[in-house]
């Protein structure tokens, strides 16, 4: 059988993951829970059915009870019970026609599984603008080394099309998985120095990112530090001179993209009726202008 994994969205010509035109693969599954997280899909990892095609969701307080999607499922995997909707998910085949059916949006998917050709046919249409823009593909999520084997053997097709790859991580993978990795730009995660912190915050601890961030400046992979700005998480003067003084140390890693906060996730959440815990936190322009100056002014690379 094919190598499949689970993938919730896929950009195309994509500009801000990476240089050039890009198409942006989400990968399903992360370690991590972070408060701002803008993709909290990607952490349903406990939806996974057993179909081979599609991982679904149903919010009740959306469903208008229709039958819709009763009527068009031939699997007989949706019936109508005294609560609402009931997706018997040993039946469910993941054709996806009830997400089709459904008037009220109701039933969506969190995630598609692809098989590594499917994904391929995708990304060649894609290629022509590769070429001109220096562009390829950037493979996020979620943490793409959630799904290691899937993850390695998608680079492997890419590398044989000479295909430009740029991985977004957010660092927190085993350590022993750096062997396999060349030839590939890291966008890497930096959230917080502080461990305490990070632990509140993310729901992990960071010192394995640490540690694979050296790793992976020790090996000399090309890595751009991406460090999203959360106003009054990370960006007191205590965690800006701890960011400052951990990417120093480092011996060939001294790019940083500093990331503005942004509330595009809000609907998200609404939608899968999860609640976001930072509804107070605003973007706050002149704190991110003030931290960018201060990080030019130690000598790091701005990108």
């Amino acid at each position: 059988m094919e190598l499949s994994g689970y993938l919730f969205d896929i950009k195309h010509y994509s500009i801000h993951d990476g240089p050039g035109i890009r198409t942006t693969l989400f990968f399903s599954g992360c370690p991590l829970k972070c408060l701002w997280c803008h993709n909290p899909e990607a952490i349903f990892e406990n939806l996974i059915m057993n179909s081979d095609e599609l991982r679904l969701h149903h919010r009740q307080s959306d469903c208008i009870r229709c039958g819709s999607c009763i009527e068009i499922c031939t699997s007989k995997a949706i019936s109508m019970t005294g609560n609402g909707i009931s997706i018997d998910f040993s039946r469910c085949t993941g054709c996806g026609n009830c997400i089709e059916k459904c008037p009220s949006n109701s039933i969506f998917t969190l995630a598609r599984r692809y098989r590594v050709t499917e994904l391929i046919d995708i990304i060649e249409k894609d290629a022509f603008f590769y070429k001109d823009s220096s562009g390829g593909v950037t493979i996020s999520g979620g943490e793409p080394f959630y799904q290691p084997e899937f993850l390695f053997k998608l680079i492997s097709e890419l590398k044989k099309r000479e295909i430009n790859i740029c991985i977004d991580t957010s660092g927190y993978f085993k350590t022993d998985l750096l062997k396999d990795v060349k030839d590939v730009t890291f966008l890497y995660d930096l959230k917080l120095v502080n461990d305490e912190k990070h632990l509140h915050y993310t729901g992990v601890s960071n010192q394995l990112i640490l540690k694979n961030l050296v790793e992976c400046d020790k090996k000399n992979i090309d890595i751009i530090i991406s460090i999203p700005l959360i106003p009054g998480i990370n960006t007191d003067s205590d965690d800006i001179e701890g960011f400052i003084a951990f990417i120093k140390g480092l011996n060939n890693s001294h790019s940083v993209r500093l990331l503005h906060y942004h509330e595009f996730a809000l609907n998200k959440y609404e939608r899968l009726g999860l609640q976001y815990k930072l509804k107070e936190v605003k973007r706050d322009d002149s704190v991110f202008r003030r931290i960018e100056e201060q990080f030019k002014t130690s000598g790091l690379i701005i990108r």
